[in-house]
């Protein structure tokens, strides 16, 4: 099917209007699998293709093996400066404060990696989240995906982490992070966590790196 099928104009469902900017707004397309095809075909469109906070740390490597496929394809080099990738990320005053904040059962990245698991695991789809593709799916811990998939520390760990990261998985041109309730009890750690990560840890990153944003 496609757009154009879904559109029932006397029902409204489905118009696509023209935005009002010209040419249109930048375009983002997210991208949570292995190898996703998403990515190559955002490369290939000129379009930001954005690597979920939620999936391991190959996956994202892998990102950017489909993204330089588009950038190919399409006949440019590939940079990276429009690829996106997001995080978890937790910072606290010193490691064993941040790794507190992060892994407490009763914090929301604790629940968010809990109940992301529980959804893919009844959607048959616990690959997208796996650290190890090759664990069975039944011994996939929460703590095993935490691991991986939050970077956090204090701004001084975190600041390394995120540099070996990147050169890890590849030439990401924006660091997003990924938010989480921002409210109740955690809600002041998870201000502080993004207050330290712009003002002590993403200045010295873009020195390091460049241009990052």
């Amino acid at each position: 099917m496609t757009i154009e099928d879904a559109v029932i104009p006397e029902l409204g469902v489905g118009y696509m209007r023209k935005p009002f900017q010209q040419p249109h707004p930048p375009i983002a397309m997210s991208a949570m699998s292995p190898f996703s095809g998403s990515v190559k075909t955002a490369a290939m469109k000129g379009w930001s293709p954005v690597s979920a906070n939620f999936i391991p740390t190959y996956s994202v490597a892998s990102h950017w093996k489909k993204y330089c496929e588009g950038c190919e394809e399409a006949g440019r080099e590939p940079t990276g400066s429009d690829w996106r990738v997001a995080r978890n990320i937790v910072i606290g005053e010193s490691d064993a404060d941040a790794e507190a904040s992060a892994f407490s059962e009763t914090g929301s990245n604790h629940y968010y990696f809990s109940y992301l698991a529980e959804v893919l695991r009844r959607a048959d789809y616990m690959v997208a989240i796996k650290p190890d593709p090759n664990v069975p799916d039944d011994e996939v811990t929460t703590e095993a995906m935490m691991r991986d998939m939050v970077i956090h520390g204090s701004a001084d760990t975190v600041l390394d982490k995120l540099i070996a990261f990147r050169e890890e998985v590849g030439p990401f041109g924006t660091l997003m992070m990924a938010a989480m309730d921002w409210s109740g009890p955690n809600r002041e750690a998870e201000q502080r966590s993004m207050r330290l990560l712009a003002e002590k840890v993403m200045p010295r990153l873009r020195q390091h790196v460049g241009s990052l944003r």
